[in-house]
Parts: structure tokens; sequence; C-alpha cells
């Protein structure tokens, strides 16, 4: 306690009672002192100091109340009409009054949904609302969001993926779906049209069966005769890796796969239609227990003809003969084409007319049919409608050329698969539908969305549009009736078009009759008229016409 005393006066008084006891004009003088320097520095300050705008406290209230600005939802959302209006309705707790969007806290995004914390009004609790419906994920899985399945199958039906799916959202202003999501809900769809795609089979299958029963026996095997068609459809080209061995022995190898397998479907593919590859048809022939007969299809072998002309025409010079054009050889490809088209099912016709092609187009007439050949109807006013100036193509060389490309084309055992006149553009059209799901400038081979985009070809091929809802359906998910309406009318305009198609081929094919019956008609009346006339008509007057038409009379 020393330490107090040591402002204890000689007089035994504390200093600071002295001071306490000041006179009034040291006080003023103190007081007036204190007042300047306190003055002079608030003229300093005032210099020197900017007064803020928006003043702000930092409190435990404000800090929250950022907190929930900043994770307010903003931009737009994919939300469920029918699930918001639900849950919006009225507040889980008080239930007294309906809640509010603007009195959303904050969000938590799962993929393309999203879950809303809302201050109930009333009670002042936060309500959970979700913008989408949930299901099952599998048969033991989780819950899952149905806009989430909804977009993997849409990815899968259109032919993208997640990226342009995340393009086409943020362009929307809708937060993108990551890539762990997005692979998990691909999963989980493409299992289901998986599924879907193997019913569809079997139902075709019995189909065939049901039709096949009302044309035709079993075998001893109890095996029904179906026919089919064969083509294979290539991911892309020129792939150093393939299956196990060489990339050639990929088709026939998977030819003999499918054919050994149709028997345990209670069929049996009798004849097949596809294109000339020989190894195929060898596989086929050694590998697959029971009897095929292979037909050839009509659009490769008019390819192969077309390419064979066009190879003489490049390679092959003749002199002194008829150039082999374009046009010459559409002419050729034409007739050929009509040859298999009238004499369908009957392989004696169909070869004695392919035999009188050349010499038609050369002039030569002996071997023509009075029913197609224009010049033994009417000789005299007959020109070809599709060869260069109406004329008859001339030049040895050029006949024995196109008579020995053309002998390939009749030979029994060509004409016995040409004779049905048979194609495989289902195949054509199937693999047009892969590529539309599958599309061959995008690598989805990396992983199974490969196998689940060929599933939705198939499963499309076989049900039509409508196996989106049937797959929305065996995932537990209600379709809406927006999908529903849309498929229906996809279904409609597809059966619209075919018979559209088949409308106009039939108009097509009966005006081209009536339009070449008129024209002969025109020609014989032409004709006759003009014999009529030449008597009356003296040698000057018909001398300026004599290099025109009339010299032909």
């Amino acid at each position: 306690m020393a330490f107090r005393f040591n402002n204890r006066l000689s007089s035994g008084k504390f200093g600071k009672l002295s001071t306490r006891n000041l006179s009034n004009s040291a006080k003023l003088h103190e007081g007036l002192h204190s007042w300047l320097r306190k003055r002079q520095l608030d003229s300093e300050t005032a210099n020197t100091y900017v007064p803020a705008k928006f003043a702000k406290y930092y409190t435990r209230a404000t800090s929250e109340q950022e907190n929930i600005e900043k994770n307010r939802p903003h931009g737009a959302r994919i939300v469920d009409i029918d699930v918001l209006k639900d849950q919006l309705h009225q507040c889980q707790f008080c239930q007294k009054c309906p809640l509010s969007l603007a009195n959303v806290l904050d969000e938590k995004q799962y993929g393309l949904a999203s879950k809303l914390r809302v201050k109930c009004q009333f009670c002042s609790v936060e309500n959970s609302i979700e913008t989408s419906s949930m299901h099952k994920s599998g048969k033991f899985g989780p819950m899952a969001y149905d806009i989430n399945t909804k977009a993997a199958l849409a990815c899968l039906h259109t032919g993208i993926g997640q990226t342009h799916l995340n393009s086409a959202m943020s362009i929307l202003n809708i937060p993108p779906m990551s890539r762990a999501c997005f692979k998990t809900r691909e999963r989980e769809t493409g299992k289901a049209v998986e599924k879907v795609a193997h019913l569809t089979c079997k139902e075709v299958t019995t189909n065939e069966k049901n039709h096949a029963i009302a044309t035709a026996q079993p075998d001893e095997n109890n095996l029904l005769p179906v026919p089919c068609s064969y083509d294979m459809g290539w991911q892309k080209r020129g792939k150093g890796k393939n299956h196990t061995g060489s990339s050639k022995a990929m088709e026939p190898i998977s030819a003999v796969e499918l054919f050994n397998n149709a028997p345990k479907q209670g069929v049996k593919y009798s004849t097949y239609t596809g294109d000339d590859d020989s190894t195929t048809e060898s596989y086929i022939h050694q590998q697959v227990p029971c009897g095929v007969e292979k037909f050839s299809d009509i659009i490769h072998m008019k390819r192969s003809l077309t390419t064979g002309l066009y190879n003489l025409s490049k390679t092959a010079k003749f002199t002194d003969c008829s150039p082999l054009s374009s046009k010459v050889i559409e002419y050729l490809v034409k007739c050929f084409s009509i040859v298999i088209g009238q004499n369908k099912g009957d392989p004696k016709s169909m070869q004695s007319s392919m035999k009188c092609i050349v010499p038609h187009a050369f002039g030569d007439h002996s071997c023509c049919s009075e029913s197609w050949c224009g010049w033994k109807q009417d000789s005299s006013n007959y020109r070809h409608a599709n060869l260069p100036y109406g004329k008859d193509l001339h030049g040895q060389p050029l006949k024995s050329v196109l008579e020995d490309l053309f002998a390939q084309f009749y030979t029994d055992n060509v004409i016995t698969k040409l004779s049905p006149a048979a194609n495989s553009q289902r195949n054509e059209s199937f693999n047009s539908t892969v590529g539309s799901k599958n599309p061959k400038i995008r690598f989805y081979r990396g992983s199974e969305s490969n196998d689940f985009r060929v599933a939705c070809a198939v499963v499309q091929t076989n049900a039509g549009y409508g196996y989106v809802c049937r797959t929305l359906e065996a995932l537990g998910i209600d379709p809406g009736l927006t999908c529903t309406r849309y498929t229906l009318e996809m279904e409609k305009t597809k059966i619209v078009k075919e018979r559209i198609l088949l409308n106009l081929k039939s108009v097509e094919t009966s005006y081209i009759q009536r339009e070449s019956t008129a024209l002969q008609e025109r020609k014989n009346r032409r004709g006759k008229r003009m014999k009529q006339m030449l008597p009356l008509i003296s040698t000057k007057q018909l001398g300026p016409y004599l290099c025109g038409n009339f010299k032909k009379l």
C-alpha cells in the first residue's frame, strides 16, 4: 500500500487534494485550453473525413438477412405445377394460411429439381417445398426426383448428352445438372429401356409366329419359317479395335449368332435378304443348322450395276460408238429396275426381259415383247424417251461390253435371288434410327450409354413413339397428359405420312400410265394425218422441211 502515499505533501495532505481546490481562474484557463485543442482536432478531421452514404451495423440479425438474400433462388426453374400447388395450399404445421414464394428463405438443388425453404406468415415455421414429385429408383433404391429421370430419358430419346442438356438449360437461365446426377439417372433409365426393348422384341416375334402359322407349316423340329432381311450398321468405320478377331469377320459372325438364337423363340429364318456379301452367306450355310435361302437386295444390285457402268465410262474408250454418258447410264439402270418390278416372282420372264435391255437400246427389237416395247407397238413413230435425242445407241464394241456386264445379272443363280424383288430398306431405316439416337459424330461408346441408345432405337422401331410412356410407367413415373398427347400425335402423323406416300405412288403410277397412253395416241394420230397429207403437198413446198421431222416419214 506504499504507492498510495507517493503523492503526500509535507503538510501531510495528498497532492490530489490541492488540485481539487484550484481557484476559479485556474479552472477557467485549463478549460479554455482543452476547448481550443479539441476545436483544432475537429477542424483537421472535418477536412479529411468523408461521411458514408450507407451506414451498416454488423449485428447478428443483419448477417442472417444477408445470407437469406444471398441464398434466395434467382432465375428460372422447371416446376411441376400440380406438385407446387398442393404444397403451397396451406402451411404444413398451422394449416391456417397458404404459403407464398415471396417468403422463400433458401434453395437446395438436386439436379433440375429444387427443395425450397418457405417461412409461414402466420406461425413463422419453415416449410420444405419440392418442385417435382419423387419415385423409388430400383426395387430397394433411394427416392429420386421425376424431373431428373425424365431429363435423362429425353437425352437418350433425342440423341444428346449431358453437355447439350446443360447448354440448353444455361440459355434458359436454369441451373445445370451435375455429371454425377446425370449418369445415375441415365443408368436407371437405360436399364428400364432395355427391359422394354426385350418385351417388344418378344411381342414382335409372337406376331410373326402367328402370321407364319396362317401361311406356313412348322418343320420336324416344330420351328416356323420366317423371312427376314439382314444388314450391318457400323458405329464408326476404320476403327482398329474390334470384338475379337478381324474386322471383316464381324458382320458374318453377328449374322450367325442372330440366326442361331432364332430357334429359342420357336422360329427359324428360312430366307433372308441382304447384300452380295459372299462371306456372310458362306458363314450362314456352314454354321447355321437349318437351311437358309438367300435373296439379293435389289437396291444393292442396282448400286452394283451403276458402279460397273460408271467404271466402264471412266476406264474404257470406245471409238465410233455412242458416248456412255450419265444419261445413258441412268437409262440402262432404269430399264433394269423396270424389268425387276414388272416380272416379280417370274424368273423366266425376268431373265428373258433382262437379256433384251442392251439390244433394245441399240435398236435390235427382235427379242422384245409387245407388252413393253414401244417400237413393236408403233415402229414408225417410236423414239427412246430417255436416251439422248431419242436415238438408238450405236457401236459394236460398246454393245459387246454392255452385254458382258449385263450377263452377270441374268445368270440362273442371280435371277433366282432377284425374282422375289426383295430389299433391305427396313434395315437401312433402323440404322437411321440408331444414328439419330447415337450419332456417329459423338463418342458414347466409352460407357453403357451406347447400349442404352441402341435399345431406344430398337424399342422405337418395334413399338413406335409410345415407348417413352411405357418406359416411364415401368419406372413408376406418371408420363403426364402432355407427353401422352404428343406421342399419340406423333403416331398419327406417322400413319398419315405412310398413307400419303402410298397414295402418291399409286397416283404417280396411274398418271404416268395415262400420260404415256395419251402421248402414244397423239403420235399415232399425227402419223396418220401426215400420211394423208403427203400426197397433197408438192415437192417444192416440202423441200424446206426435208431435213426436219418429215424426213423420217
